[in-house]
């Protein structure tokens, strides 16, 4: 994955966070990325 791509995955997780019923989204995007958290 370029940098670029993944500083935009970075800050539309970022923004994701602030909204509310997100823990769905959280577990798929630690499922795409890795992350753990």
């Amino acid at each position: 994955m370029s940098q670029n791509g993944l500083t935009a995955l970075i800050v539309e997780y970022i923004a994701n966070r602030k909204q509310p019923k997100l823990e769905a989204l959280e577990k798929e995007t630690a499922k795409k990325t890795g992350w753990v958290g």
